[in-house]
């Protein structure tokens, strides 16, 4: 099938974009066949995406993740190349055990980083490009509240846990979705130990969590984790995350940040006193 057939039948909602963002993707695709240089670009890194469905390790994927605005039509071009590969990573996916509806929720999360895009600048584009060039070597799972990636490490093999922006943060909601990453893992990726789930976050900063109230969602997630190493310094990942600012490309006036919720109240006394550190935790059984 051809990358323009692949567009043409894309399910942009399944593939988790937004009204606004769905428009987007359909006047780039509706306009491919008039630009032949983007086109050229978009069967390219299509051609190399659909031959790494399955190679999770990959560290060459083809794409950059400069956060960059300059490098606003690079990602441009791997949206389009990722939404006509989904099919082919879906394919990849169910073959190896993923539900059907699973796999396509797992997919939506290009549509999730486009609306985040959109989140921070206000506009349509793809800032993520290396995050979903790897999840779409099918490795990310979508379960619930959570997400899970398969990585490596010098130990070996693990389940990363993600936490996109989907609802509440609820114990009963954590509970359910890594009893189901705990069942399904093992079957989808049966070669590999994925025994161990791991987590690289700001929330598990000591700081930040002694702001909270204990009970709090937040606070009783990061208790999950036992904290490994050192970490790194984290304020860039507390204001993208926490407040949907991009420091590297956007003045930031803390004074100017929302502190409508005790979390960000936590983050935003952390970073304008000893600072949020990202550090690494290993779940506890």
């Amino acid at each position: 099938m051809s990358v323009l057939d692949a567009l043409a039948r894309a399910d942009l909602h399944r593939l988790g974009f937004r009204e606004a963002d769905a428009r987007d993707v359909a006047g780039l695709i509706d306009a491919l066949p008039s630009d032949p240089a983007r086109l050229a670009r978009v069967e390219a890194l299509a051609t190399r995406f659909r031959s790494q469905v399955g190679d999770f390790f990959r560290t060459d994927l083809g794409v950059s993740e400069d956060n960059d605005l300059a490098a606003l039509e690079e990602g441009l071009v791997t949206m389009l190349a990722l939404v006509a590969v989904a099919e082919d990573v879906h394919a990849e996916m169910v073959r190896r055990g993923v539900p059907d509806d699973v796999a396509w929720a797992s997919l939506a999360d290009l549509g999730q980083q486009a609306h985040i895009f959109r989140q921070v600048f206000g506009f349509f584009g793809l800032l993520a490009r290396g995050w979903c060039a790897s999840n779409y070597t099918g490795r990310l799972l979508w379960l619930g509240r959570l997400q899970y990636t398969l990585e490596r490490d010098d130990e070996g093999t693990f389940m990363g846990v993600h936490i996109p922006e989907s609802g509440p943060l609820t114990p009963d909601a954590v509970d359910e979705s890594l009893a189901w990453a705990r069942r399904l893992a093992p079957t989808v990726f049966a070669e590999y130990d994925v025994e161990r789930f791991m987590i690289y976050s700001w929330l598990l900063d000591p700081g930040v969590a002694g702001l909270l109230n204990p009970e709090s969602n937040f606070a009783r997630f990061a208790q999950r984790f036992e904290l490994t190493g050192a970490g790194r310094d984290g304020w860039r990942d507390a204001l993208f995350y926490g407040f949907r600012s991009e420091p590297a490309l956007q003045p930031v006036d803390l004074s100017a940040l929302p502190a409508d919720t005790s979390l960000r109240r936590a983050l935003l006394r952390q970073i304008d006193g000893p600072g949020v550190r990202t550090l690494g935790g290993r779940l506890r059984r």
